[in-house]
């Protein structure tokens, strides 16, 4: 298994690549070449090119959940066509909004992603790979977050 940081918010001295205040990763598992979350921007797929590598060989695409730390990058991803399975919470897409009632959700909706990928939407744990399982719905824990 591998796993590379794509981008967060750490830079590496001396490495240029770009930071911000998000997150994505590549996982390679045995033949599963998989993108976990794309971050605010199209920072994750700058950071990659810099990397050398060659993202027209995902397979799949697996979200988190639907902040726009975590989704931002959905739309410059599919500017290229793509064939990737698309796997998250059938939630994820829904309008969001923090208290000031700011749009914090992903920039493409449901019914755009369903036209550029394979849209897996699973409230139930599902395996993505020989190691890796895309866990579903975690029950929340705290009152302060719906």
């Amino acid at each position: 298994m591998k796993l590379k940081v794509l981008v967060d918010n750490n830079t590496f001295i001396d490495e240029y690549y770009f930071g911000e205040p998000a997150v994505s990763y590549y996982i390679e598992d045995e033949e599963e070449k998989i993108i976990f979350d794309t971050g605010y921007s199209e920072l994750f797929l700058k950071n990659a090119k810099k990397m050398d590598m060659d993202l027209s060989k995902i397979s799949k695409l697996i979200i988190s959940h639907g902040h726009n730390d975590h989704t931002g990058g959905l739309k410059d991803f599919f500017k290229e066509e793509r064939t990737v399975e698309l796997i998250a919470h059938p939630n994820c897409f829904d309008y969001k909004e923090d208290k000031t009632g700011l749009d914090i959700g992903s920039p493409l909706k449901k019914e755009e992603l369903s036209k550029k990928c394979h849209l897996t939407l699973s409230k139930e744990p599902l395996k993505i790979s020989k190691h890796l399982t895309f866990l579903g719905e975690i029950p929340s824990s705290n009152n302060f977050e719906n």
